[in-house]
């Protein structure tokens, strides 16, 4: 009784186990992503606004010469770009509420043509150029159709500008190249004001020998007479 009984419970398995199968098709027909998502409708188009930022005194000299690489590994023997966070206090906003991160600054150094400049394997730039406070803000891309939305950046920085007030930097933007092996897109900075004086964008590129567009990003020099 206990064998016919168990000889009933496996063909029952194989039926039913038959049924899902050809309810979920090959192998080669089921997308690998869960949920039943194809990896092609699992890409989230996403907006990446490069932006870097000089600030220089009406003599030339620069504001951000003094300020330090910052170590978030103090056992690490390099300094990786990074401005330590009590320098500065940067908030973005944008009438898109699903921005991902990069609400901070990195410090790098161009040359006069806005070209990256590289360094040693410490971290060290041994040619002249202009410090640039950075910032890749990524957010999901606008709906198809409708524009581009302005960007403001709100900085208080006493080093820089003398005083602990936050100073307004807004950026609008347009189409731009897209990466199509990441679907990225990299919007055009046409135009930025800083407590209402205008500064105009100027591209350049962001690393070195790397000629495709979504290399570049736009570069603001910005002269500070201590503004208020």
């Amino acid at each position: 009784m206990k064998q016919i009984r168990y000889i009933i419970g496996c063909v029952t398995i194989a039926l039913f186990l038959s049924g899902c199968i050809e309810k979920i098709g090959s192998a080669e027909e089921w997308p690998h992503t869960a949920g039943g998502v194809t990896k092609a409708e699992q890409i989230i188009p996403m907006d990446s606004y490069r932006l870097h930022i000089s600030f220089k005194d009406p003599a030339g000299h620069d504001l951000l010469e003094q300020t330090a690489y910052y170590k978030s590994d103090p056992t690490s023997p390099k300094y990786l770009g990074e401005v330590n966070p009590d320098f500065y206090t940067l908030r973005i906003a944008s009438s898109y509420v699903y921005a991902l991160d990069t609400y901070y600054f990195t410090l790098a150094k161009f040359d006069e043509h806005h070209s990256w400049l590289p360094t040693d394997i410490n971290g060290v730039y041994h040619d002249k150029g202009t410090w640039y406070l950075s910032n890749d803000f990524i957010i999901q891309s606008k709906p198809d159709g409708s524009p581009y939305s302005p960007l403001r950046y709100n900085i208080c920085c006493p080093t820089i500008f003398g005083s602990t007030w936050f100073h307004t930097l807004i950026t609008w933007w347009e189409e731009g190249p897209r990466d199509e092996k990441s679907g990225q897109h990299f919007p055009i900075c046409v135009r930025a004001n800083i407590d209402g004086r205008e500064i105009t964008p100027v591209i350049g590129i962001t690393y070195n020998e790397k000629n495709e567009p979504y290399y570049f990003g736009y570069f603001l020099d910005i002269v500070v007479d201590r503004l208020n």
